[in-house]
């Protein structure tokens, strides 16, 4: 895993790991990976290496407060339309939670990521190839004139 793929770092200050650097790729989630001064050397090549100093300043006092009116329902309008948005989110989630699960987004941390992996490639059944190359005349065109995609 490069170190790129990493999202916080920490100088310890103990004496035994003071010039180790640990990394974690999301704050708070996953495990911190150490770098020890030897893999760090191997990494910059002999370059020098300074914690950084960030600059940074308090927040602002706001002069005025923020004020926002409060809406009041003033017809049986916004109650029709708040029932028929209710329905259209009874309908979604119905849809969502019939839905098949190898369709469901699934959420994975950057340092997991396995690069410059291809997947297995699914090959077309020469039988979707006939019935495609009939829909579009593919067997009776010039084959010069075929577009790539």
């Amino acid at each position: 895993m490069g170190i790129s793929n990493l999202q916080e770092w920490v100088w310890p200050t103990d004496e035994e790991k003071v010039d180790y650097i640990h990394a974690c790729a999301v704050p708070g989630i996953g495990e911190w990976k150490e770098w020890s001064p030897e893999k760090i050397e191997n990494i910059v090549k002999k370059r020098k290496i300074e914690k950084p100093n960030p600059t940074f300043t308090l927040y602002t006092q706001f002069i005025k407060q923020w004020t926002i009116p409060i809406l009041n329902k003033k017809n049986n309008q916004d109650q029709q339309i708040q029932g028929e948005l209710n329905q259209i989110f009874d309908d979604l989630t119905n849809i969502v939670n019939n839905g098949s699960s190898e369709t469901k987004n699934r959420w994975t941390l950057k340092e997991n990521e396995k690069a410059h992996q291809r997947g297995p490639v699914k090959r077309i059944s020469l039988q979707v190839k006939n019935l495609l190359e009939s829909m579009f005349h593919t067997g009776t065109a010039n084959p010069l004139q075929k577009l790539n995609a």
